[in-house]
C-alpha cells in the first residue's frame, strides 16, 4: 500500500471520527440540557419564614397541640406557643435541617425575573454561598418602606391575593383551641344562643331579635349573639397570658428575639361554614384604627363591604349560597377583599385613616361576627396578618432608597423582616442579574410524608 493510499484511509478514519463526535454531542444535549435545568438546594436561614425555612425545631405545643416551628440557630429558655399563649419551660429542641428547595435555572432564560419572584442568587460578598429572597422593586424604581407596607415609586405594592394568602402570618386557628384557658373567640354575651359542640361554632336565630331586643343592644352596647375573637400576646411577657392585646408583629418562628413590636395593619379572617338560605352575616375586621364590615346575605346572594361611613363594594354572587363555604375577608396593602371558595367578588383599594393612638376605635376587638337573622355552622377560623414590613435595621422607622435601581440589578426582602438581611441594608445592596440562579419553588416530594 503506497504512502499515498495510506494518508487517504487516515485523513477518512479522522474525518468519521470528528463526525461521530459532533453527532454524539448533539444527541446527548437535550438530557444534559434536562438535566441541568433544575437544581436542589437546602435553606440555611430562617430570613425567608415562614414561606421557606432554614434549621429548626417542630415541637408540638402541650396545651393546644399546635405545631410550633422555631429557628434552630438561635436559643431561649422559653417558648410561647404562637396560637395559644401557653408557656413552655422545655420543649423538643432536636433540629431539624433546613426544607429544601427546587430553583429553575432556566426561569430567566427569555423573560426577566418579576416582583414577586422568589430567586436563589449568589450572596454578595460571598461568592461560594447562594442566598434565598423575594424581588420587590425592579429596575428604575425607587422603594419606600413605611406603617408596615413596600412603596415603589410612591406607590403601595399590592400583592396579588393568592400569593398575599401563601405569604400571611398565622395569628390564630380555632382548629387548636387551648384546653387550659378560655377560647379565643367566644361570645359577648352570657345570654347568649351560641352552642359549641366538637370545635364547631353553631348559631340559629330565625328571624333575629325583636325590635326590643334591637333597642336593648343599641341602648347597651351588647350583643350576647355577637361572636368576639380575643387576641393575646403570643410572646413572652409579664402580662397575664389571657389578656386582650392588638395584634402585632411578632413571629414564632423568631422565639429568641427580643425586640419593639408593630401593631399590625393587615388582618384578615378565613372561615370555613355553612348557612341556611335565609342568612344575614355580619363580619367586622378591624386594626383596631380601620374597619371594613361584610354582610352576607344569602336570601339575595349579596355580599356587601362598608368602611367608616361609606359603602365600599357591592357583590351579587350564587357562591353565596348558604352551602359549604370558605371565606376570605379582610384588610391587605391598603385594601379591602372578599373571596368566596376562592373567587375573587371584591378586591377595593381605600385611603387608610391617619395612624396614631387618638384615632383608635373604641372596640378592642379586631374580629366580630354576629347573625342577624338565619343559622350559621363555623367549622373553623382562622386569623392571619400580613407581613409587616420594616426599614433597615429591622426599625419601624421609614425607610428609603438613596437612588432609583440601576439597570439589570434587583430589589429583594426577606419574608422574615425582623431578622433577614437583604437589600435594606448598604452593605448588601442591590441583587445583579448576572448573579441570579434561578426561580425557587417549594420541593413538591411524591409519597408518603
Amino acid at each position: 500500500m503506497n504512502n499515498r493510499r495510506i494518508a487517504f484511509l487516515l485523513a477518512f478514519f479522522i474525518a468519521i471520527g470528528v463526525l461521530v463526535a459532533i453527532v454524539s454531542s448533539y444527541a446527548l444535549r437535550p438530557a444534559e440540557v434536562k438535566r441541568e435545568s433544575r437544581k436542589r438546594m437546602r435553606i440555611a436561614s430562617g430570613s425567608m419564614a415562614p414561606t421557606f425555612v432554614g434549621q429548626h425545631f417542630a415541637s408540638v405545643c402541650d396545651d393546644c397541640k399546635f405545631t410550633i416551628r422555631g429557628d434552630a440557630q438561635t436559643s431561649s429558655s422559653i417558648l410561647v406557643c404562637p396560637n395559644c399563649s401557653f408557656r413552655h419551660e422545655s420543649w423538643d429542641s432536636r433540629p431539624v435541617d433546613g426544607e429544601k428547595v427546587s430553583v429553575d435555572l432556566t426561569a430567566y432564560t427569555n423573560e426577566p425575573p418579576q416582583r414577586w419572584d422568589t430567586i436563589a442568587f449568589r450572596q454578595p460578598g460571598e461568592e461560594d454561598t447562594w442566598a434565598v429572597k423575594r424581588i420587590v422593586g425592579l429596575p428604575g424604581e425607587r422603594i419606600t418602606i413605611k406603617n408596615g407596607d413596600v412603596y415603589a415609586d410612591n406607590q403601595i405594592l399590592r400583592k396579588p391575593l393568592d400569593l398575599a394568602m401563601k405569604m400571611a402570618i398565622l395569628v390564630h386557628d380555632s382548629k387548636f383551641p387551648a384546653s387550659s384557658a378560655e377560647r379565643r373567640w367566644r361570645p359577648a354575651g352570657e345570654e347568649t344562643d351560641w352552642n359549641l359542640e366538637d370545635n364547631v361554632f353553631k348559631i340559629d336565630v330565625g328571624k333575629g331579635p325583636t325590635a326590643e331586643e334591637l333597642e336593648e343592644i343599641k341602648r347597651s352596647g351588647i350583643n350576647d349573639n355577637e361572636l368576639q375573637y380575643h387576641n393575646w400576646r403570643c410572646v413572652e411577657s409579664p402580662s397575664p397570658r389571657d389578656e386582650d392585646a392588638p395584634i402585632r408583629d411578632s413571629y414564632g418562628y423568631n422565639h429568641a428575639v427580643s425586640r419593639p413590636l408593630n401593631d399590625a395593619r393587615d388582618i384578615y379572617l378565613l372561615a370555613d361554614m355553612k348557612m341556611n338560605d335565609d342568612a344575614h352575616l355580619g363580619i367586622l375586621v378591624s386594626d383596631l384604627v380601620d374597619f371594613a364590615a361584610l354582610t352576607l346575605d344569602t336570601n339575595q346572594t349579596l355580599a356587601t363591604v362598608k368602611g367608616v361611613n361609606k359603602l365600599l363594594a357591592e357583590r351579587r354572587s350564587q357562591l353565596i349560597n348558604g352551602e359549604r363555604i370558605s371565606l376570605a375577608f379582610g384588610l391587605l396593602d391598603q385594601r379591602v377583599f372578599v373571596a368566596i371558595n376562592g373567587s375573587v367578588l371584591i378586591d377595593q383599594p381605600f385611603e387608610p385613616r391617619t395612624r396614631g393612638i387618638k384615632h383608635r376605635l373604641r372596640s378592642p376587638y379586631h374580629l366580630r361576627l354576629s347573625m342577624s337573622r338565619g343559622s350559621i355552622t363555623l367549622h373553623r377560623l382562622r386569623v392571619y396578618r400580613d407581613i409587616h414590613y420594616l426599614g433597615a435595621n429591622g426599625l419601624a422607622r421609614q425607610w428609603r432608597s438613596e437612588k432609583p435601581i440601576a439597570v439589570d440589578t434587583f430589589f429583594v426582602l426577606g419574608d422574615n423582616p425582623p431578622i433577614s438581611r437583604d437589600s435594606r441594608d448598604s452593605t448588601y445592596g442591590l441583587i445583579p442579574l448576572n448573579d441570579v440562579l434561578g426561580k425557587t419553588t417549594r420541593l413538591r416530594i411524591s409519597g408518603p410524608k
